[in-house]
């Protein structure tokens, strides 16, 4: 009974060292294996960059736009001399502002299904709220239907923050006083 356990025991052991060995020595070689995934990955060929612009124009497939700079704080105050908008000794009546040394357009491709917010006032009173809209509602206001239910709509010429992800945009308003 012993010997018959101790061939059960080896039969397993020797067939896996046999098997590992190959029963003679050769080089390694590694070969491609053809595996079937179903994956969807989605490449950018650009990373996420925050841009604050000016609005001038869109429509349900892109928007026009010219970059700027807003600052705040002591960095505008600096910002705001050396373009000689501001004196010396002098203080920003807001604390923040916008550089924007030429008047340069770009264009970004509009997300159909992403996030846009405008500064709408509240239903009661004249609280400021951020108002998430969907691109056709967005279209319509920044080209002048219902603006008066917006904050500081100006078709043409509208503050926004910009997430732009390779040639794609999504925004939201940017408040200013």
């Amino acid at each position: 009974m012993t010997s018959v356990r101790a061939r059960l025991v080896l039969v397993p052991f020797l067939v896996l060292v046999l098997a590992a060995c190959g029963g003679r020595a050769s080089p390694t070689t590694t070969a491609p294996v053809a595996t079937t995934t179903s994956t969807t990955v989605v490449v950018t060929t650009a990373p996420e960059i925050e841009q604050f612009a000016f609005v001038r124009a869109i429509d349900e497939s892109e928007i026009r736009f010219d970059p700027a700079t807003m600052l705040t704080g002591e960095e505008a105050a600096e910002a705001a001399r050396a373009d000689g908008v501001l004196a010396e000794g002098e203080d920003l009546p807001n604390d923040f502002y916008i550089s924007n040394p030429d008047n340069e357009e770009s264009v970004a491709t509009l997300d159909p299904d992403g996030a846009y917010y405008l500064i709408g006032f509240s239903s009661y009173g004249g609280e400021l709220v951020n108002r998430q809209l969907s691109l056709d509602e967005l279209v319509a206001v920044l080209n002048g239907a219902n603006n008066d239910a917006f904050y500081g709509i100006i078709p043409g010429d509208v503050p926004m923050n910009l997430t732009l992800a390779g040639n794609t945009a999504v925004a939201a308003q940017q408040y200013l006083p």
